[in-house]
């Protein structure tokens, strides 16, 4: 395609249709491109345009693309469900489950926005009304495959591990390549202890690519588990990195926006403050003996594998800071131990805990625990 000239637009959708026709949807994306570069702006080119810029991450630009073509064509369901599909990778489910909710006003048996709309549900935290939503899609589109997978991940949810692989198999049978039949099948095998099953399968997927930097993240995440059970920390730790990776250049821009410092930058200040510091933590100042309470909390949040558990053992290794460890450890230390109810009474004191050990748990609200293992019901 001539760029200095204007191509004829309706010759352009025609080879676009063409394309579509016999599942070339890179070869349309393609198309749709150089259209747009030329000066042929038509829904389908920006819708198309837009799909390409989503698997890539670039989702403010496929948000971007997919507004001037909602503007274009208010009443087109195809593209509400895009739109909405792209706000729901940013975290904006509210807002995608608006868009997906005006495309089934106009088209109440349009089985992807039920599909999407399910999606946007579970985001939200509506599981049972997700789950609704991908069973009425099944009932329009039985052979839709993305919605297999979907129903596959709401089984695994409910412990019904025979129904999740039952629906991740006829996903994957349709479509070898659907990402969320991939990841339910190889949940399956890791709950089955099975991780070399998983880690082949994921791998397989990997490799094939065509993949949204979400379902980049999502896949290599587990198949990172499952080479950490095949004893190979290695490849797990390169594993972990990747997802960190796809994930955070989704995220990125809009923590930039929100004024988000970069925890490289983060980092990197802190080790500057570090070693401005005493080497020796007994010089470091000390708190009041007589204040009541700590000074402060602080969270530390961050990647699997990011270096999180090693700045904490740097800060925890001052004699005034206190570290609780993760999330799951403290809701079981916040219970206490356990008489058979899953949250037992709480232990004023337990053997072997030095008094300022029990001072310290007590300063920050807990009781002392010698424990750090989950609490079970017997």
């Amino acid at each position: 395609m001539n760029p200095t000239t204007r191509p004829d637009p309706a010759a352009v959708l025609a080879r676009i249709e063409r394309a579509l026709a016999a599942n070339q949807v890179d070869a349309a994306a393609t198309l749709a491109e150089a259209a747009l570069s030329a000066g042929v702006e038509t829904p389908l080119c920006l819708n198309l345009l837009a799909y390409r810029r989503q698997v890539e991450g670039r989702l403010e630009e496929a948000t971007a693309l997919l507004d001037r073509a909602h503007r274009l064509a208010p009443g087109d369901v195809s593209i509400l469900c895009a739109l909405a599909g792209c706000l729901s990778q940013q975290g904006l489910g509210d807002q995608a489950l608006e868009f997906y909710e005006q495309a089934l006003a106009l088209a109440p048996e349009h089985a992807p926005a039920h599909y999407g709309r399910g999606l946007a549900l579970s985001e939200l935290g509506r599981p049972d009304e997700s789950r609704l939503a991908h069973l009425r899609a099944l009932d329009l589109a039985p052979t839709y495959p993305d919605v297999l997978g979907a129903l596959a991940d709401h089984a695994l949810r409910r412990g019904e591990l025979e129904a999740a692989e039952g629906f991740a198999r006829r996903g994957l049978a349709l479509d070898p390549d659907e990402p969320a039949a991939t990841l339910a099948l190889a949940f399956v095998a890791m709950r089955r202890q099975d991780a070399e099953a998983a880690a082949e399968g994921l791998k397989s997927r990997l490799a094939r690519g065509n993949l949204s930097s979400l379902h980049v993240s999502a896949l290599e995440a587990l198949y990172a588990e499952a080479l950490d059970q095949l004893d190979q920390p290695i490849a797990a730790f390169a594993a972990n990195a990747r997802s960190n990776a796809a994930i955070a250049a989704v995220h990125a821009p809009l923590l930039a926006r929100s004024g988000v410092e970069p925890a490289v930058e983060l980092c990197r200040r802190l080790l500057v403050d570090l070693d401005e510091r005493p080497r020796d933590w007994s010089a470091a100042p000390r708190i009041a003996a007589d204040r009541d309470g700590p000074s402060a909390h602080v969270f530390l949040i961050g990647f699997v594998r990011s270096g999180t558990t090693l700045l904490e053992q740097i800060l925890a290794s001052h004699p005034e800071v206190v570290a609780l460890e993760e999330a799951p450890i403290l809701r079981a230390i916040a219970c206490g131990p356990t008489t058979g109810d899953g949250c037992g009474t709480r232990a004023s004191s337990r053997p072997g805990a030095s008094s300022s050990t029990r001072t310290r748990w007590t300063r920050l609200g807990f009781r002392w625990s010698p424990s750090f293992s989950p609490r079970r019901k017997s």
